[in-house]
Parts: structure tokens; C-alpha cells; sequence
């Protein structure tokens, strides 16, 4: 910030008087909004989870049932809308998968994004990486694996669960998570995105994130209201403390019969510091 400049005053009497109390006046209002973070309320936002909208196979073309996704998030006006993962069938090249099949997908599906007026916000899931390399998501997309943004006075923060694995979350990236955390430790709420649950349901098969307890016991330190994953594909809500563990699976979209019982996407309400998540199916 500037150094405000120092001026010598012309005049004596009523009119300077009258600028002294005005400046004074002004530095007190000044004062009263340039509170401390934690003082803050939080501001109300709307905003969209999807996710596993890759094709059948990394040979095939994106689901027309991603575009019809897209299209009805559309109407329920999210300020951004967040896919957590799974975006297309990556795969290593011994299996007969060329970069170019990777790149074309990721292609096909920044298209699809731009049907949305929102900003979007990508989850790395652990289909979306080629000979375990990120440089296409990162090309492709313009992300980094994990990082963090903000919207008002309200911090979000998406981790990599497929680092350097499915399921592990890398000691470099547990620093970068405290460092972030501790950063912002006077926002009057966080959001948490992931890709594979920190809390997944007990009776589905999913692959568990390592230390995912020490990273909850973390996370309840801070202003940390609710973590959002991707997977398992199925629509299931649980609480570790204070913390809301939601897991906003999508799924079905090559499928007929798993796209009629499967939502689509979910739509997150947060106002008044109440959290309410509504399931949408695209049928």
C-alpha cells in the first residue's frame, strides 16, 4: 500500500476544521470495515458437483448424457460448479493407449465445459493422469493436481487423493495443506474437494485414502465445514466432528440402466452457515 501523502495545509479557521473532521470521519469508517478476517460472516453461495463423466473406453467419445448434464446445471444458476474427478479413461501406454487418444478426450471435454456458464473447477481423479503423469490434465485443463481459491469471504480447497497413487496423499502435499490452512485459519468457512472419500459409506467398495483420519483430524483445527468427494458413485452424507463428509458420487452416463438410478450432479446451498445438498438426476 501506498504511504498516504503529506500535505501543508493552506488555510486556517472553519473550512479546516471542517476537512480535519471530515478526514477523521472517514479514517474511523475506514477503520470499522477493514475488520479482521475472523470477524467476517460468511457470504451465502450456491455451486455444482459432477464427476465420472469419461467415455467408455479411451477409444470412445464423451456421453451426449455430459452435455445434457451440463446444460441442466445451467438452470440451477451455480456460481461455479466443481467435477470432481474421472473426467476422461487415461491409462498407461503398454496397454495400447496413445497420448493422443488422452488428449483428445481432454479436448472433447474442455468443450463440453465451455456449456457452462460458471467457472469451473477440476478434482484429479486417478483416470485422469496418462503413464501416471498429470502433464495432460495440467495442459489441458490449466490446473495444478491440488491448489486452492476463493469466492467472497469463503476459502476452498481441492486435494489430490492420487498422489503419487489412488488413494495416498503425498507428504509434500500434507505441507502444502497446513501451510494453506494455517494461511487462511481466520476465514469463516472452508470447503474441501476431493476425489476419492476421506469418509466413504461402509458398504461400498472403495479405494481408502491413506492417512484419511490424520487428515480429517487435521482439517477439524480450522474453519473446515464440509469435504466433498467423487467416489464412490453414490450419493452418501456422514460426519467426522463438526466436519459435513459428503460423498456426491455421479455416475451412469454410458449406461442405461445405471443412468436412470444415478444422479447426475448436486447442487450445494450455503447460507446462514447451514449446508444443504440436493441430488439432481439429468433423466
Amino acid at each position: 500500500m501506498d504511504r498516504p501523502r503529506t500535505t501543508r495545509a493552506r488555510y486556517a479557521g472553519p473550512r479546516a476544521a471542517f476537512g480535519v473532521a471530515c478526514l477523521a470521519l472517514a479514517l474511523m469508517f475506514a477503520g470499522a470495515c477493514a475488520r479482521p478476517l475472523a470477524e467476517r460472516e460468511a457470504d451465502d453461495i450456491t455451486f455444482a458437483l459432477t464427476g465420472n463423466t469419461l467415455p467408455e473406453s479411451p477409444f470412445g467419445t464423451m456421453s451426449p448424457r455430459v452435455a445434457e448434464t451440463f446444460a441442466r446445471i445451467n438452470n440451477d444458476n451455480p456460481v461455479f460448479t466443481v467435477h470432481l474427478g474421472n473426467m476422461v479413461y487415461g491409462g498407461r501406454q503398454w496397454m495400447g493407449i496413445k497420448e493422443s487418444d488422452v488428449a483428445r478426450q481432454y479436448r472433447e471435454f474442455s468443450t463440453a465445459c465451455r456449456a457452462i456458464r460458471s467457472i469451473v473447477y477440476t478434482v484429479k481423479g486417478d483416470m485422469d493422469t496418462y503413464n501416471d503423469s498429470a502433464d495432460l490434465y495440467r495442459k489441458h485443463l490449466r490446473r495444478e493436481p491440488y491448489y486452492s481459491f476463493n469466492y467472497g469471504s469463503v476459502h476452498f480447497i481441492v486435494l489430490d487423493t492420487t498422489d503419487p497413487g489412488p488413494g495416498t496423499i503425498s507428504a509434500g502435499q500434507r505441507a502444502w495443506i497446513e501451510a494453506d490452512l494455517e494461511q487462511y485459519r481466520h476465514a469463516p468457512a472452508i470447503f474441501v474437494f476431493t476425489h476419492h472419500s476421506l469418509l466413504p459409506p461402509r458398504h461400498e467398495t472403495s479405494t481408502p485414502v491413506e492417512g484419511a483420519a490424520e487428515i480429517l483430524s487435521l482439517l477439524a483445527k480450522y474453519p473446515v465445514k464440509a469435504v466433498f468427494s467423487g467416489q464412490p458413485a453414490v450419493a452418501h452424507t456422514a460426519r467426522s466432528g463438526d466436519i459435513l463428509c459428503v460423498t456426491a458420487g455421479s455416475g451412469g452416463f454410458n449406461r442405461e440402466d445405471q443412468f436412470r438410478r444415478r444422479n447426475g450432479y448436486y447442487m450445494v446451498y450455503f447460507s446462514a452457515g447451514g449446508i444443504r445438498v440436493s441430488e439432481r438426476q439429468t433423466n
